[in-house]
Order: structure tokens, then sequence, then C-alpha cells
């Protein structure tokens, strides 16, 4: 059976200030000396853990050992590390085993050959500096580095099992589906064993499959006399148990894997689940505290759930690939998921040559979606799978870029929608690669902080006098009549179902104003309202999400003297008080069925 090595913990730290004056290896030898380097905890985010480490951006190295007793030759040693941003480097007693690049995605890396029976030391170099080819190419996030996830050894007896993936449908009262395993061939495996489990730990399927010699995978059909549907109402969850056996019947590995019943569609402009239309009453969410940053921790992001469920939010919108437990938890409570990789604001510079042509960047992207798919590919909750955020896809050889990640994404999975979330608009060819149409805007927001008084009707005011006969100044009214026109362009151009993927306003914490000022947490909430009374109106329309749930912390944002490092465009603040859009947003889904 496997046996998992949880290597959380303590680990010893260094930043590497001069990198370039070292060899690559010098510090990942087993006798180099480490007394005097740091502790940090794994996961973690190096730049939460010390103040001498909040902004530094740069190389740096971990280093720990572990015992392994029972190590002998023949046996499997594969390292899974959640996430470590970005650019990483595994050494295993000085070995190097294995390298990876992108800050946000799961990755294994075979350490077989380089383990030992005995103690064990485990070293990672992490460079977390802007790069000429980098995902995302710019931050609207803070750029957090370490082993921000949890690191695991994964130990078989002989022969592993790669990855599982399931899909299953309603039909009748039943199911019907097929699962897929892959498999690394050892020299007693002889066959695989596989049972479903239901939502209430039964046993609803079993079968066996005999191993071919070379065999690497296989694709299996079942079906379910009686089946319950995975939905946002009833999240039921079944379980797939995997065993990879001896001829004498040992378990020599095994996985399990959680999944659900249910299916999706895109219908004229409709989003259909389990066959019924679903209006997604969304929110744009980024996995950043102000204690631990882009680590997860399990009571946070609880607590964060548990007010997003108040507020009557269906769905989230991630801009980075979840933690697995975030999508044990999405499951667990009915959310649905629009996940994606950080192909984040590629703009393609005629100085410095295209990133839409050049192969490097394409590998980087397709890459960092096939990890991002095969990871969460069994979790119901997922249901849109996005190419990216508002990048330059007017370019002209923006489409041949996409087509080969639509291309990438629909040979892994096809059970799920294909997405992109484009500015204000911008899509052209890339649309028809999709399921789902995304738009992101920001009018009655970026239009105003950056008109000129005097020369932009959006900011012109008008003395009105209150019931106290005190005067007061009011905005003129708030005009989306842009937006409504691109959401019809959009329509009559793609036939497919829309998503307004981002919106919103800023708002200073405890920034009240009876005028609706710009910036205050009354124009904010004054801004979803008038955005939903425009969706309100447009059948063609399928869901909304706000930008965003939480204020965190934006490098971007030290261009004035209202954002102080911070975006402050969530409806709770970094430290997740409420702020008054959170109550607008709360009554305004309460009215959407």
């Amino acid at each position: 059976m496997r046996e998992v090595i949880d290597l959380n913990g303590p680990w010893r730290f260094l930043p590497d200030l001069d990198p370039q004056y070292h060899d690559d290896d010098e510090y990942a030898r087993p006798d180099w000396d480490r007394r005097h380097w740091d502790w940090m905890p794994v996961p973690g985010c190096w730049n939460k853990q010390a103040e001498r480490y909040a902004i530094y951006e740069g190389v740096a190295w971990y280093a720990r050992t572990f015992e392994l007793p029972g190590w002998a030759e023949g046996r499997v040693g594969v390292l899974r590390f959640g996430a470590a941003n970005y650019a990483a480097r595994v050494y295993v007693n000085g070995v190097p085993v294995g390298e990876h690049a992108g800050g946000y995605t799961e990755f294994l890396v075979d350490a077989s050959a380089a383990l030992r029976a005995g103690e064990n030391l485990l070293a990672v170099r992490l460079d977390n500096r802007r790069q000429s080819i980098l995902l995302p190419a710019c931050l609207g996030w803070y750029n957090y580095g370490g082993l921000t996830r949890d690191v695991t050894l994964e130990v078989s007896q002989g022969g592993r099992l790669e990855w599982a993936g399931v899909e299953a449908e309603p039909a009748g009262a039943g199911a019907a589906g097929r699962w897929r395993a892959e498999w690394r061939p050892g020299g007693e495996a002889a066959r695989i064993e596989a049972r479903i489990r239901g939502p209430r730990g039964e046993i609803v399927w079993e079968g066996r499959r005999a191993l071919a010699p070379g065999e690497r995978s296989v694709e299996v059909a079942f079906t379910l006399d009686r089946a319950e549907p995975w939905s946002p109402a009833h999240p039921a969850l079944y379980t797939l148990e995997l065993a990879l056996a001896a001829a004498d019947g040992r378990a020599l590995d095994d996985l399990a894997a959680p999944f659900g019943v249910r299916s999706l569609r895109a219908q004229g402009n409709k989003i259909l689940l389990n066959g019924e239309s679903i209006w997604l009453k969304g929110i744009c969410y980024l996995p950043d505290h102000p204690v631990t940053g882009f680590t997860y921790d399990a009571a946070a992001f609880r607590r964060d759930l548990d007010d997003l469920q108040a507020l009557g939010v269906n769905a989230l919108r991630c801009h980075v690939p979840l933690h697995e437990a975030m999508w044990r938890e999405c499951d667990r409570r009915g959310l649905l998921v629009w996940s994606e990789a950080p192909i984040y604001c590629l703009d393609p510079k005629e100085e410095t040559g295209s990133a839409f042509s050049d192969p490097a960047y394409l590998a980087l992207a397709r890459g960092m979606l096939t990890e991002m798919v095969r990871a969460a590919y069994n979790h119901p909750s997922a249901i849109l799978w996005s190419l990216g955020n508002e990048c330059k896809v007017a370019h002209p050889e923006a489409p041949a870029f996409f087509s080969e990640l639509a291309r990438t994404v629909r040979a892994l999975d096809r059970s799920r929608l294909l997405s992109y979330a484009s500015l204000y608009g911008e899509m052209g060819e890339v649309g028809d690669l999709l399921d789902v149409v995304g738009v992101n805007e920001y009018w009655g927001w970026y239009d105003r902080v950056s008109a000129r008084p005097g020369r932009d009707r959006q900011l012109e005011r008008q003395a009105a006098r209150r019931a106290d006969g005190t005067l007061a100044l009011e905005i003129a009214p708030l005009d989306l009549g842009r937006l409504e026109r691109e959401l019809v362009a959009k329509a009559a151009r793609y036939d497919k179902p829309l998503l307004l993927t981002e919106f919103g306003a800023d708002a200073i914490p405890g920034y009240r104003a009876d005028d609706l000022a710009l910036w205050s947490e009354d124009y904010q909430a004054h801004c979803l309202e008038v955005t939903y009374e425009v969706l309100r109106q447009a059948s063609h329309v399928c869901g909304a999400f706000p930008f965003l749930y939480q204020d965190y912390p934006d490098p971007s944002k030290y261009v004035n003297a209202y954002w102080d490092g911070l975006n402050y465009k969530g409806v709770v603040t970094y430290d997740r008080a409420r702020k008054v859009a959170w109550q607008a947003l709360r009554e305004i889904y309460a009215r959407i069925a």
C-alpha cells in the first residue's frame, strides 16, 4: 500500500542574495553547514514570516532531513509539492531530481533514484524574481515566495498509480460513467482493482482488470442503478477506490478519487447543470489572508466560505488554481468554481517580440493548464476551465496561441465548459473557441477615477438641498450604456452563455459619503446595484462575478493617495470586516432565483 510521509513543518531557510557567486548545487550538499540558516514553516510564504522578508523577491533555499528506514531497491518514491513560487529546483541527498516553473499548481518529482535507507536530505532552490518568460506576465496580486502548499513523499511498493479520473452523468434514476487510470508498471503488478462508494460509504460498484505487459493506462465504463446527482442543493459525493495488485492479491499501491454525478452543458445563452438552467451568483476570490498570505489555512478558508454562503454566493471565480483541500470543501458545500491558470495580462510588445509566438510561452501555458485540469479533474465543484484573463487577444498571433490552449484542455477534459475573461469585451476569434464568454468591465470606476473634472460628464456634480436645508453635491448619474451595448454585441456575435466576470469599484474601508463620492463604501455599493440592474434586463447573461470578495495586497496600487498597496475592491476588508457593498450584494442575490 502507499505510504504518505508528511514533510510539512519547520525547514531550514536561507535567502541567497548573490546567487551568481555560488555554485547552484552548493547549498544542496548534505554536508553543508546550515546551523546559521533561519527556520521557516512549510507550507508558508516567507513574506509573512518576518518583517525582514516582507518585500524580498529573489532566490531562497529550503532544506530539511527526514528518515526513511524501510527504503529498498525497487520501491518508488515521489515528492508531491502542492505549490512553490516560482521556479523550483529539487535535490535529494545532493542529487538534482527535478525542476518546475509556475507558482500555483501542484507538481510531482520522482526521487526514487536518489533516496536511501535512513536519513535523507531534501533541498529546494526557489526563485520568484521577474523573468523574461513568466506566467503571470505581470502580477495583480502579491508575489509571495516560498513552499506555499503541502510537501509530501509518497512511497509505493513497486509500480505506482500515477493518476485517476472519473466522469459520471445522471442516466434515468442512475448514472453512467467511466473511470481512467494511469500507472507506472512494476515487476509484480498484475491487475487493477476498483470499487465505487456512495455518499454514505456503501459499495455501489466493483470491478477488476488484468494488466497486459507494458500497459500503462486503462479506461473502464460503469453504470449505477441508482445515483444521487451532485448539485449546489444536494452535493452528493462518491469515491473511486483503486488498488494496483500483485498476482497473489497483495496491494502494491492505492489511490482514492472523490467525484460527483453531474452533467454540464452550454445551450444557447444558458448553462445547464443536470439539465436545469443555473444563474451563477458569483464573486471573484483570491486566496490571500493577512496572516498566511497564499498559504492554505483550513479554519480561515472555512470562515470565508461561511461568509460567502451567507452572502448568497453559489459560485467562485478563482484567479489561481485552488489547494486540494479547498476543492474538497467546495465539493462538500455545493459551491461552483471557475478555475483559471495565471495566463494573465499577456501583452506582446513590438520591441520584445510576441509572447504568443514564443514556443517557450506556449509550453509554459500548456503545462500550467494541464496541471490545473489534472489536479481538479474529479472535483464536481469545478465547472469552468479558463484559458486566461485580460490578454491582448487582438494581437494577430493570439488566436493560434489560444487555439492550442483550447485543444490542450479539451483533450484532457470534455466534461466541463471552457471560458476566458476578456477585458472590456476584447475577444475576437478567441471567443469562437469557447463554450462560455467572459467579460471583464469597470464602467463606472476606472473611467471616472481617471476622468478630468470639468471636461468629463462622468464627474459633473450639482448642488442639491438635503431635507435639513443643507447643500450636498450629487455626482452625475451612473450611465452603464456602454456595458449594455457590449453585452448585446457579444450575445449577437457568439450566441453563447455570457458571464460578467469582473466589475466593481474600490472603497476605502470606513469612508462613507451621502453624495456617493468616489472611493466611498456607498459609491461601491451603488456601482454594484446599478450594474446588476443592467444584468437583470439582459436575458443573454447567465451569471456575474463582482471583483472581489476581500481587499488584498496589490503592488500595482501605489499610484495615488487612495490606494495604499491594497486593492480595495473587496466587499469585505483584508481582515474580513464587511463593507456596505456586502449587504447590498446580499440583497441583490436574495432577489435572484
